[in-house]
């Protein structure tokens, strides 16, 4: 019976394992859908009304889903500071606090909306804006491939690994 159990408990930490794997892929795709969302109301308040940045942080906030929301309220957070340090590095520090599932090379993409932000008129931030959608739009396409492919084989191989193990130990 103690065998048994064991044998359950390993096959069922592998399969975990390959299911959390395969999770974190497909929060990456889901997170990079929030900041696709998050950057049309971005784009679309900086196009038809040009709020001011507090104004437009807490509307953000608000609007926009998580973790895209989050960072924006952090941000609007540090405003407080924002005599003491440079926006970029409010911006920075609030993704820092929120990042989701995003790899380094979208956080790093998301780094560089913080030096155009409230700096540039309307048009500039515009053209970042149009920029970063792109290349956030290229990673969500290049995750949705990976989570497919990846996913299934991370799963698989966490029962395999599980089964492997109790065979090994049996």
């Amino acid at each position: 019976m103690a065998k048994l159990m064991g044998a359950a408990l390993l096959i069922g930490c592998g399969a975990w394992w390959g299911l959390k794997v395969s999770g974190g892929l497909l929060g990456r795709v889901r997170d990079l859908e929030a900041w696709l969302t998050a950057l049309r109301l971005l784009e679309g308040e900086l196009a038809f009304s040009l709020p001011s940045m507090p104004d437009l942080l807490e509307r953000l906030s608000r609007n926009a889903p998580p973790p895209a929301g989050g960072v924006f309220a952090n941000t609007l957070r540090g405003l407080d500071r924002l005599g003491e340090l440079p926006f970029e590095a409010i911006w920075t520090a609030a993704l820092k606090a929120s990042p989701g599932c995003l790899s380094p090379h979208d956080l790093e993409n998301l780094k560089r909306l913080g030096g155009v932000l409230g700096r540039y008129g309307w048009e500039e931030q515009l053209a970042a804006l149009r920029a970063l959608r792109r290349d956030l739009e290229e990673s969500r396409s290049a995750a949705r491939s990976e989570s497919g492919s990846k996913g299934r084989t991370y799963t698989a191989l966490g029962f395999a690994l599980g089964a492997f193990l109790t065979i090994l130990l049996l």
